[in-house]
């Protein structure tokens, strides 16, 4: 009986210990306090918004066409990857250009509002808006190039044949050619 209440003492110490553990609030001083510069939030959001079409274009576009060009080795499947490929350029582009628009309004709506104020602000949001409306005009640019494959898909499109061609390749001379050669014939019973 007396190892029984050895367990029974062990217990009830245990959960003491546990219970003022408990009962001490613990407050993290992050709660109160900003540890981030207010800016960081929208230059991080617009950082992810510039950095969309250079996402795609930072794509292992050879590697995909290789894997894809061993497992699917047809013409008629490359040309739907490519017109996939210049479709979401496009898509990519299509939205950059949504969000330069919107900016563009939004600075020429600032622009009428500080009207009168200050001649340097004037001269500040102008420059703005030349620069955003020639990224308008290089991305329509590039929309129209990406028809061709020309301008900044013309490398993910060539890359990704490229990849293609050597995983057809490959196929070819894994599946076609080396089984005559005899190296990968089981012999059953012969």
């Amino acid at each position: 009986m007396g190892l029984l209440n050895i367990f029974r003492g062990w217990k009830n110490a245990t959960q003491t210990e546990t219970a003022d553990i408990i009962d001490e609030p613990v407050v993290d001083p992050a709660l109160f306090m900003d540890t981030e510069d207010p800016g960081v939030q929208a230059s991080s959001a617009r950082e992810e918004e510039a950095g969309r079409i250079e996402k795609f274009l930072r794509v292992d576009y050879e590697w995909y066409g290789y894997s894809e060009g061993y497992a699917t080795p047809s013409a008629d499947f490359l040309e739907v990857k490519l017109r996939t490929i210049r479709n979401r350029f496009r898509t990519e582009v299509d939205k950059c250009l949504d969000e330069r628009r919107v900016d563009i309004s939004e600075l020429k709506l600032h622009r009428i509002r500080m009207k009168g104020i200050s001649e340097i602000i004037q001269k500040e949001i102008e420059e703005k808006l030349g620069h955003l409306e020639s990224e308008v005009q290089e991305l329509e640019r590039q929309k129209v190039l990406s028809v061709d494959d020309e301008g900044l898909v013309s490398c993910p499109v060539t890359l990704y044949r490229l990849g293609f061609m050597r995983g057809v390749e490959r196929y070819n001379l894994e599946k076609l050619l080396a089984p005559s050669t005899g190296l990968f014939k089981q012999n059953f019973g012969k």
